[in-house]
């Protein structure tokens, strides 16, 4: 169902964030493995579905490190991604198989939304004190989820209709 994915998704976000702006950064990747665990478990296409959330935690974790190398974002782990933003992709991921699956056919759409959703995303973790973006570091944010929201909709599996109505 979308409104359970929209759900899982947010209590996701805010457990990684609140979890890592607390010094518990290992809360969040606990609630989203819960979170990826019933979206797995009521798809009927797990293997695809599985191997592209890996893909998207694979993809997050080489772009906020790139970030993190040049300089745009500032968190305790030093340049590399830490494991509670690693686990905001898929976690993210899951609802390009589900609410936002009218994304597979809109790529320019897909790009729009990045442009705008993934700055907005990373000032709401700066905000609460999970990381910080330097003044510099916005302008890359935008161009990498510019890029990484198409390229996420590209490969998120195809899904048969009924699975647009899980978790």
């Amino acid at each position: 169902m979308t409104l359970p994915n929209i759900v899982g998704v947010n209590v996701g976000w805010w457990a990684c964030v609140l979890g890592a702006a607390r010094g518990n950064e290992w809360i969040g990747p606990a609630v989203v493995i819960g979170h990826l665990a019933v979206h797995l478990g009521l798809s009927r296409n797990r293997t695809d579905i599985g191997r592209f959330l890996t893909v998207a935690a694979v993809v997050g974790f080489c772009i906020d490190s790139f970030l993190g190398y040049k300089g745009a974002l500032i968190h305790l782990s030093g340049w590399l991604s830490p494991l509670w933003m690693v686990a905001l992709w898929p976690n993210f991921a899951t609802s390009l198989t589900t609410s936002l699956v009218f994304l597979k056919e809109r790529l320019i759409l897909a790009s729009a939304l990045g442009t705008m959703a993934g700055p907005v995303a990373y000032a709401g973790g700066a905000a609460l004190g999970a990381l910080r973006v330097t003044s510099g570091g916005w302008l890359w944010v935008a161009v990498a989820w510019t890029i990484a929201m198409p390229l996420l909709v590209y490969l998120s599996p195809v899904v048969q209709p009924a699975e647009d109505d899980l978790a």
